[in-house]
């Protein structure tokens, strides 16, 4: 069985874009120096000298100076040296550097040098997310929100977090901080619009992202979103527009032309949605979600020599990636010159995935073209076994049966597939071959 699924992409990427900048977390200015245990025994020429440099150190720091900076941020250290703010200074530019170990050095120094710094946890949070700890990086967001009950950026980052990691109902809560916070920042309307949409809060959502586009009408991600709430409602027309708002603000926007092929599929209009993907795909050829769904377009609609060449870059970019074994089984399957391979495709899906019922599916079916009924019988009566309400599976197994003489069998099986919970693609087959059985 060929597993078509429809691109419905998560939301993490685009709500990262808008809000989180790729920078760590730095005090705009450090008078009063924060808490530190060398403060009392500055004298006040020295503690303006160190103000100035590291006032100075931001301003090198913006306009990439990194040299400049570093310099700056280390004589606010000759002064102070368990300055945090200025060790964060200089965690940004290892960062800017792409040293991310040394900015993360640097970060735990600042926390060591001011345990109550919420910049300081602020940044460790972001270092964290940047290593793909996500529970450290929510935990660090946490501290610094709870150090700083006006912080808005730990607030933005922790829900973005939040949500990008499938946790909506808690991003809900500080999308709302944020947005009390600064009610006229888009990324925060944004980002409350896309946890109301996740929830399914369609007409919350909906609200939130058109006040997304008012407040920032030239960023192509609140018209994104606001398309994807719109799809959902079932307003495809409308939805339609709305993403195209979006790719002319930003022509190559990938997830625009993903959400925009989608809708295309809703409305019927495959063959223009296939034209949508494969811009996609030009665009970001190594993304094997994209290059799955240009695939199963294509199969679907008997587009079957490109299906084959795009299911067979997927194997070459992730040689792990069972969906696209298995489809490729079923897509060779039909042809008798292709039907040994389409056997091994099968079974690598089956390898990689021994518990996915529809692989078992493929390989049964493969296995009854090439003439091997008796095992095309018992490796879908182990399908059937994994899911056992699968309308699809039912038929598989009733037509080896109808094949091996076992005709009662095979009525029981139809009639159950006929009513099966996950119903049959094609249910006239099952029909006509059931009459047939009882004729």
């Amino acid at each position: 069985m060929c597993r078509f699924r429809w691109s419905r992409q998560g939301w993490a990427g685009l709500v990262l874009t808008l809000c989180m900048s790729p920078s760590f977390a730095l005090p705009r200015v450090i008078d009063p120096f924060p808490r530190s245990a060398d403060a009392d025994t500055v004298v006040p020429k020295q503690k303006a000298g160190a103000i100035n440099a590291y006032n100075r150190g931001l301003k090198t720091l913006s306009s990439g100076d990194l040299g400049a900076a570093e310099a700056a941020f280390r004589e606010v250290l000759s002064v102070y040296p368990r300055q945090s703010a200025a060790m964060l200074g200089l965690a940004e530019v290892a960062f800017k550097r792409q040293q991310v170990d040394a900015a993360g050095d640097w970060i735990g120094k600042a926390l060591e040098a001011d345990p109550q710094d919420p910049h300081a946890y602020a940044s460790s949070g972001r270092f964290w997310a940047l290593k793909g700890q996500v529970a450290k990086a929510q935990g660090a967001f946490r501290r610094a929100a709870d150090l700083d009950p006006q912080a808005f950026r730990p607030r933005m980052d922790l829900a973005d977090l939040l949500l990008s990691t499938g946790n909506p109902q808690d991003a809900l809560k500080y999308y709302l901080e944020a947005v009390s916070l600064q009610p006229a920042h888009a990324g925060a309307r944004y980002g409350l619009g896309m946890a109301h949409l996740q929830l399914g809060r369609l007409s919350e959502a909906k609200s939130e992202l058109e006040r997304c586009t008012q407040i920032e009408p030239r960023n192509p991600l609140g018209w994104l979103g606001l398309a994807r709430v719109l799809g959902a409602q079932g307003s495809h027309d409308q939805a339609l527009a709305t993403v195209d708002k979006a790719l002319a603000l930003q022509p190559g926007l990938v997830d625009a032309l993903v959400v925009k092929a989608d809708l295309l599929v809703a409305t019927k209009r495959k063959s223009q949605a296939l034209v949508v993907l494969e811009q996609a795909v030009a665009l970001a050829p190594k993304r094997t979600a994209l290059l799955l769904q240009l695939a199963m377009l294509q199969h679907s609609e008997g587009v079957l020599d490109k299906a084959e060449t795009t299911y067979r870059k997927i194997i070459e970019l992730a040689p792990s990636h069972p969906v696209a074994y298995n489809n490729l089984a079923d897509l060779l399957g039909v042809r008798s010159d292709r039907q040994a391979e389409a056997l091994r495709l099968a079974q690598r899906a089956v390898d990689l995935s021994p518990k996915d019922a529809n692989f078992l599916d493929t390989k049964g079916w493969v296995q009854r073209s090439t003439g091997d009924l008796r095992g095309a019988q018992k490796t879908l009566e182990a399908a059937h076994a994994m899911s056992q309400d699968d309308g699809g599976i039912l038929y598989h197994l009733a037509v080896v049966n109808v094949d091996l003489g076992f005709k009662q069998q095979a009525r029981m099986l139809l009639e159950k597939a006929l009513s099966a919970k996950k119903p049959l693609p094609n249910p006239e087959l099952a029909r006509k071959l059931l009459l047939d059985l009882k004729s």
